[in-house]
């Protein structure tokens, strides 16, 4: 699969009403340490807020039939959710790249709406280029990737949290 962003993916009464909901401070996430994995060396930017939509052919929240609505429905090539999930990553004084990490080992698609923009990436191996490409966390702008792909994600120095929709597909 060949990386590609997509700038404005959702109309924006969508992407505003998916974003005001996640970005609550009522929203509830659950603290996981190690975001690339668990046993990563435990530095105390090394974790993020996690809320599971869909997991396990199930959906996990409330959230999921929005979800459903204005995002999946619009992704033209999936036949099959794996997951669904919101990360939320920290503010750090400095920028941090987690560990780079792949979804799962098997061939599979993947996709990452940013929720807001702030100086925080996500690097994804191109295969093609043979090189990693840093993607920019732009509000309402959707990454497109292999999930068994090479990449990682990064904490913010320009906003309280960084926050993304990632899904996995096939």
């Amino acid at each position: 699969m060949v990386i590609d962003v997509i700038d404005n993916f959702l109309p924006l009464n969508d992407f505003y009403e998916i974003r005001n909901h996640i970005m609550k401070p009522t929203f509830p996430v659950y603290i996981q340490s190690g975001v690339s994995s668990p046993t990563e060396e435990d530095f105390i930017w090394n974790w993020y807020g996690l809320h599971t939509i869909y997991f396990d052919n199930i959906p996990k929240s409330n959230f999921y039939e929005l979800i459903n609505d204005k995002i999946i429905s619009k992704i033209n090539n999936l036949k099959s959710l794996i997951r669904c999930r919101v990360n939320v990553y920290p503010w750090t004084e400095t920028l941090q790249e987690h560990g780079v990490h792949v979804d799962k080992e098997w061939q599979h698609n993947a996709c990452i709406l940013s929720l807001n923009t702030c100086d925080g990436y996500t690097k994804v191996y191109d295969n093609e280029n043979n090189i990693f490409r840093k993607i920019e966390s732009v509000e309402n702008r959707m990454l497109f990737f292999d999930g068994s792909s090479p990449h990682h994600s990064t904490t913010t120095t320009t906003s309280k949290l960084r926050y993304n929709i990632a899904l996995n597909y096939l």
